[in-house]
């Protein structure tokens, strides 16, 4: 099984990127890829690790803030845009990951019980079929 990946890098100063592994290496989680050394080493930003506290709630109105950030956040994903997601090389939430490939496929081609809802639900289905199918050609795109 191979996953193919296309990363944009885009930079506000000129350098030079340097691929640290070679076409059909084996990657692993958190393998240096690629160096990039800027023509002005002064414009090099380091990153460094949080270790503060991140709080996402505010029980008791401790955290105004937190909560104003919570109420802004778009509503949790569908599975349309969970598959979507997944398609385009992000990680699989929690939920696809306790579907397993047949529940996915369970849950967009779903039965309905009465003929009309039943009718409506296979268009439905079709259509998310339809919108993945275009997702992962769009990344397969690169490679044909």
């Amino acid at each position: 099984e191979a996953m193919k990946m296309i990363m944009s890098l885009r930079s506000g100063v000129s350098g030079k990127i340097h691929h640290t592994l070679g076409a059909g290496a084996i990657v692993a989680a958190g393998d240096l890829l690629a160096t990039l050394d800027l023509a002005d080493p002064s414009k090099v930003q380091t990153v460094k690790p949080f270790s503060g506290a991140f709080q996402l709630s505010s029980k008791s109105g401790q955290n105004a803030g937190a909560q104003k950030v919570l109420d802004s956040l778009p509503p949790p994903p569908t599975m349309n845009g969970m598959l979507r997601a997944l398609l385009r090389g992000f990680c699989a939430s929690p939920e696809l990951s306790k579907l397993g490939g047949v529940g996915i496929v369970q849950q967009i081609f779903r039965g309905h019980e009465d003929g009309a809802a039943e009718d409506r639900g296979m268009e439905v289905a079709l259509d998310t079929t339809c919108e993945l199918l275009g997702v992962f050609l769009e990344n397969e795109r690169f490679f044909a």
